[in-house]
C-alpha cells in the first residue's frame, strides 16, 4: 500500500453496508418475515433513517457563475515566456514549486522535490485553515515525474514494463489520478502550468500534422486537460505595429493546444493575469468587463496602443465638428502627453477618452454648453 492525503475511501464503506442491509433483508425473506419492513414493527426507525439518506436529485436549474479565483486552468508555453510571472499577479494564491525560478518574483511559494512531500502539501491545503482561494502547480511536468519514481520505488521496479500488462503504467496513472481528483474537488482554484512540446497528431479525419501541446505523458495530459476549464498556450505574437509581444491563445487549432469552456475568452489575450481576469469581473451580473467595452467599441479583439491611439484621434476629429476649439483641447489635450505601453494601459487610455467624448456631448445636448 502506498496510498496518502487521507486515504480514506468512505465509498468503500457504503458499498459494505449496502451489502450488509441485503443479507439481513435476504435472511429476513427466507423466515417469512419481510414484511415486517413494511409494518415497522420492528424496522421503523432503520426505514427512516434510511429514507432520510435517500438521494434527493435537483429541483431548480442552477445559473452560470463563475469565479476565476476557482477556475480549473492549463497553462503551457516556452521556457523564460513568462508563465510564472503571470501566476505571481494572482491574489491568495499558493505556488507550489517543483523546479527553481522563483525567486525573482514575489509570492507565496512551497516547494516541492519529492511525491510525499507533494502529498504532505496537499493534506495540509485540505484542511482549509489557511486564506487561499487558488493554487499552482509549476511544474506539473516534474510532480508527474515524482509521482512515477515514487511508484516505482514503492513497487520495487525500474521501470514501468517490468509489470505485465501495462500494470506499471496503471499504477503510476491510477495514483496520479487519485490524489487530483481530491485536490480539484476542495472547491479551490488549480492552475496547472507545463512545458509545450511539439508533437505529431492525427486529427479526426486522419490527417496528421505538428501541434504545440503541454509536455506530459499522454494519459496525464488527457486526465489534467479533461480536468481544465480553460487551457491557455503562451506564446509570441507579431502586432501590428511590427513589434514582437507575448499573448495567451484561448482558442485551439492545428496548430497548438487551447480551450475555453466557459465561453468568456477572446481567441487572443494579452500574457497578463489581469487581462484573463477583466473576462470574467462581471459575468455573475452579466455585464461587460472594461476590455469588452473597447472590444466593442473599435470592433477588434486585440487592444493595442497603435488602437487605442488611433480611436483617441478619430473622437478627436469627431470633437472638433460639434465642439468649440478651446472644448477640444481642453478634452484631449491631456492625452498628447500619455504614454500606453501595454494592452491593458491602452484598454484604460481609450474607455477614458471615450467618457470624456459622451459626456460633453451629452452636455452639449442638454444646452449646458
Amino acid at each position: 500500500m502506498i496510498l496518502g492525503f487521507d486515504d480514506f475511501t468512505p465509498d468503500m464503506i457504503l458499498v459494505e453496508e449496502e451489502i450488509n442491509e441485503l443479507e439481513e433483508e435476504r435472511s429476513m425473506k427466507l423466515y417469512g418475515l419481510e414484511g415486517l419492513y413494511d409494518t415497522g414493527f420492528m424496522y421503523q426507525d432503520k426505514r427512516q433513517a434510511q429514507e432520510k439518506k435517500k438521494m434527493k436529485l435537483p429541483t431548480k436549474k442552477t445559473t452560470a457563475a463563475i469565479d476565476v479565483a476557482r477556475l480549473r486552468v492549463t497553462m503551457h508555453g516556452p521556457p523564460k515566456i513568462g508563465k510564472t510571472t503571470t501566476l505571481s499577479k494572482i491574489d491568495n494564491m499558493l505556488i507550489i514549486a517543483t523546479e527553481g525560478g522563483h525567486d525573482h518574483i514575489s509570492g507565496f511559494i512551497q516547494p516541492v522535490d519529492s511525491w510525499t512531500k507533494f502529498l504532505e502539501v496537499a493534506k495540509a491545503i485540505s484542511k482549509k485553515d489557511h486564506s487561499f482561494k487558488t493554487i499552482a502547480i509549476d511544474t506539473i511536468d516534474n510532480l508527474v515525474q515524482f509521482c512515477r519514481e515514487h511508484v516505482l520505488a514503492a513497487n520495487k521496479i525500474k521501470h514501468e514494463s517490468d509489470r505485465p500488462f501495462g500494470m506499471g503504467w496503471n499504477l503510476v496513472n491510477d495514483e496520479f489520478t487519485r490524489v487530483f481528483r481530491k485536490l480539484t474537488n476542495m472547491g479551490l482554484g488549480v492552475w496547472f502550468i507545463s512545458h509545450t512540446i511539439e508533437k505529431e497528431v492525427e486529427n479526426f479525419i486522419g490527417k496528421k500534422h505538428t501541434k504545440k501541446i503541454p509536455s506530459l505523458p499522454n494519459r496525464q495530459r488527457m486526465f489534467i486537460l479533461g480536468l481544465s476549464d480553460v487551457i491557455l498556450f503562451a506564446d509570441i505574437s507579431l502586432n501590428e505595429d511590427g513589434k514582437y509581444e507575448r499573448v495567451l491563445r484561448c482558442q485551439n487549432s492545428n496548430d497548438w493546444e487551447a480551450g475555453d469552456r466557459t465561453g468568456k475568452l477572446p481567441a487572443t489575450l494579452p500574457l497578463d493575469y489581469g487581462a484573463f481576469a477583466d473576462c470574467f469581473e462581471t459575468a455573475e451580473t452579466g455585464g461587460q468587463s472594461r476590455l469588452q467595452q473597447a472590444r466593442q467599441l473599435v470592433g477588434s479583439d486585440d487592444i493595442t496602443p497603435a488602437i487605442a491611439f488611433t480611436h483617441i484621434g478619430e473622437l478627436r476629429e469627431a470633437a472638433h465638428q460639434v465642439f468649440d476649439e478651446k472644448d477640444v483641447y481642453d478634452l484631449f489635450s491631456g492625452f498628447d502627453a500619455v504614454e500606453i505601453n501595454t494592452d491593458a494601459e491602452a484598454v484604460d487610455a481609450l474607455l477614458h477618452a471615450q467618457e470624456l467624448f459622451d459626456g460633453m456631448e451629452k452636455e452639449v445636448t442638454n444646452g449646458k454648453r
